[in-house]
């Protein structure tokens, strides 16, 4: 018993991926790059088989295309492409939680291929497969995508996110109110369908869209700030090389469907340095980092005290020179008081009556020492009077 043609084709085509795959694995050295195998081969495919789909849409409507793609081998080609696009994804499923299940996602990967095989099933069944091819023109990004990451030297990503958004967007927005309108619907019998899954896949599109462009911009601030710093220090150490060319493209991809691996940058060709050179000037990365200086909010603070002007120390030396002045008269006159008081106390016991002014004058004794030849002694002897030395009676 033979089976259907129908049922060969998915099984051949099946067999068929999953053989390049075991052949191309091995030249890739990452999980996520051997992913990219099928996605490689089924995007070419589907871009390839478009392009006569595409051409027909764009120069006579969807009517003319639509009628032209049901009879000869532009019908025979639309069932290939159905079924080859749904055993692909068939096949990205199972090789998928095989061999990178890392790599496949719950709705880029899970919901969408399950979803887009029910709808090959459907447009095989229905006979709109052209509606299908026309929008075939959509895999050129992803064929982008997959040769970014597969082979790195290729990436660029204003190439890709441009034409993701000129395809997945622009012209997925137009595809969808074209067959939104009542004139296109007759074509299939006034069903919705069409309308639908272009606009499903437009959200879906336009969210991946507002990834690759997050994504690229942060790349895009991160590069510019380590590549300044890498690029200085790079100069700093060895001062005879050349300044490469900026590379915009990330060490790694982020976790985004729109992302592509990084280009390998330009390894910047290093000119011969003298010995010379290198033993007169220093090693500049031996010298120490500026950033690690200190601020100088950082620094404590240290008061100085205001210097004292000339006019104040001139001052404050007379005031300790009277100070010290003032202090020696006051010892001079205490002395004094004492020795004073000391000779009082010396007359009071011997009975001398120091008042010889106030005796004279009683005895009526106007004459004076020195007057008539009389001397101060023979004054004194004459009137009476014990004469007492000073000596006599400081010394007892």
């Amino acid at each position: 018993m033979s089976l259907p043609t129908s049922a060969i084709m998915p099984v051949s085509i099946y067999t068929c991926l999953c053989a390049a795959y075991c052949i191309f694995a091995p030249f890739f050295s990452t999980t996520r790059k051997r992913a990219y195998i099928l996605s490689v081969i089924s995007s070419s495919i589907m871009s390839s088989v478009s392009l006569p789909y595409v051409y027909l849409y764009l120069r006579y409507g969807l009517h003319g295309a639509y009628k032209m793609s049901q009879n000869g081998w532009l019908e025979e080609l639309g069932r290939f492409a159905t079924a080859f696009f749904g055993t692909y994804l068939f096949a990205d499923l199972t090789l998928g939680y095989l061999m990178y299940k890392s790599e496949i996602g719950l709705l880029t990967g899970w919901v969408h291929h399950t979803v887009y095989i029910g709808l090959m099933i459907y447009l095989n069944m229905v006979s709109e497969s052209p509606v299908f091819l026309i929008a075939g023109i959509m895999e050129v990004p992803t064929l982008d995508l997959g040769l970014s990451n597969l082979f790195p030297q290729v990436r660029n990503d204003v190439r890709f996110l441009s034409s993701f958004f000129i395809i997945r967007i622009v012209f997925n927005l137009y595809f969808a109110l074209d067959c939104a309108r009542p004139s296109s619907r007759v074509i299939f019998d006034n069903a919705w369908m069409p309308t639908v899954m272009l606009s499903l896949a437009l959200c879906l599109h336009v969210m991946w869209f507002k990834g690759g462009i997050v994504g690229y911009l942060k790349r895009q601030s991160k590069t510019s700030k380590s590549g300044s710093t890498s690029a200085v220090s790079e100069i700093m150490e060895n001062p005879g090389l050349s300044i490469p060319a900026t590379d915009s493209c990330p060490e790694s991809p982020e976790d985004s469907p729109l992302i592509t691996p990084h280009t390998i940058p330009l390894t910047p060709s290093a000119s011969a340095t003298s010995q010379k050179d290198n033993s007169f000037f220093p090693n500049l990365s031996s010298l120490p980092n500026l950033a690690n200086i200190p601020h100088l909010g950082q620094l404590p603070t240290v008061s100085i005290p205001n210097l004292p002007t000339l006019a104040e120390l001139t001052t404050a030396l007379n005031n300790h020179r009277e100070h010290m002045n003032f202090g020696f008269k006051d010892a001079v006159k205490s002395r004094i008081g004492e020795q004073r008081e000391r000779f009082a106390g010396l007359t009071a016991n011997r009975g001398i009556n120091l008042n010889l002014g106030g005796a004279l004058g009683n005895m009526g004794l106007r004459g004076r020492p020195g007057s008539k030849g009389i001397s101060q002694r023979e004054y004194e002897a004459g009137q009476g009077i014990e004469v007492v030395g000073v000596d006599d009676l400081l010394g007892h």
